[in-house]
């Protein structure tokens, strides 16, 4: 009985090269129900070598795979995704260890995609995966018809780890060119979370978008009570800096009762704001501010910071 042919892809198999795929009905019927059987003409040698190192644990797959002609190789089905993986991440691996150490001169183009796909024997499509992922996570980027290059040096900038000290007036002292555009104020569905932090009634979250050297860096949100602050539904969308809204109020010293630092990945509003890659982490502070002299509650914090335009100083103090 002839097995239906069915042609497939598989990373590593480029012009020249022939990949089919049929069932093995006439093999143990283990094979039969978990396996591809792959008929290739001169398959390149590391893909070769991933499929046969995954299989050699399997005394039943192993012996079946040196028996057969030279050309064929079974694959466990659910093995086949990680190890069609496997090449795109090692590229990606590879060409991350060398932007990491600076071993890209800064303004010079990257390997192409046609370079790096013979080097690593696998087909340019794997490549451009790769190279788009290293993009998405913010350390190359790409101009069409030329070619990839590796991101500047990042700037550093002071971080402090408090609510005290208004993000305007930390990058004044670092000199750094900074701009803050009010986004957008909202009545909080959901309040009771805020609530039990200490603010009361109806809560607003006023956003505000951080550019620094011109690119979007921060996003600000900030949560104020309407109790607090009665005229904050008006006034609130107007608020490019809480501290000088807060001084316009009488308010003139803060503090801050503590911050807490997580990391995570932008979600598809956050990405468009910060005009980032999906794959670009986000350091986020949480914190509060408080009116130093009577001990009210202001506004609890949230601030999403890019990671992939700066080097960050964490400072306490």
């Amino acid at each position: 009985m002839n097995n239906k042919i069915i042609p497939i892809t598989l990373p590593g198999i480029g012009k020249g090269n022939k990949a089919e795929m049929n069932s093995p009905i006439n093999e143990n019927k283990r094979i039969q129900n978990n396996c591809l059987k792959i008929f290739m003409c001169a398959p390149p040698q590391n893909l070769i070598c991933k499929y046969y190192h995954k299989l050699d644990n399997k005394a039943l797959l192993g012996t079946v795979l040196k028996k057969k002609m030279k050309n064929v190789i079974i694959i466990p089905k659910n093995e086949v995704e990680v190890v069609m993986m496997d090449i795109e991440l090692e590229i990606r691996d590879y060409l991350l260890k060398k932007i990491i150490r600076h071993e890209f001169a800064q303004g010079k183009k990257l390997p192409s995609e046609n370079d790096t796909a013979r080097k690593f024997k696998t087909t340019r499509h794997t490549v451009r995966k790769a190279y788009q992922m290293l993009e998405e996570m913010g350390y190359l980027y790409a101009q069409q018809g030329i070619g990839h290059f590796p991101l500047p040096p990042k700037p550093e900038i002071e971080l402090h780890l408090r609510g005290d000290i208004g993000f305007s007036q930390k990058m004044r002292e670092q000199g750094i060119p900074y701009e803050s555009r009010n986004l957008s104020i909202r009545l909080v569905s959901e309040p009771d979370k805020y609530h039990k932090k200490g603010l009361r009634a109806n809560i607003y979250e006023v956003n505000r978008i951080r550019y620094l050297y011109g690119k979007p860096a921060a996003l600000h949100r900030s949560y104020i009570s309407e109790e607090t602050f009665p005229n904050i539904k008006e006034t609130g969308r107007h608020i490019s800096s809480m501290f000088d809204y807060y001084r316009e109020l009488g308010y003139q010293s803060f503090e801050s009762s503590g911050t807490q630092m997580s990391i995570s990945f932008p979600t598809i509003e956050e990405k468009e704001i910060l005009q980032c890659g999906s794959l670009v982490p986000l350091l986020i502070l949480d914190t509060n501010c408080f009116d130093k002299k009577s001990g009210k509650l202001l506004e609890l914090t949230n601030i999403i910071y890019r990671s992939d335009l700066f080097k960050y100083n964490l400072q306490k103090n």
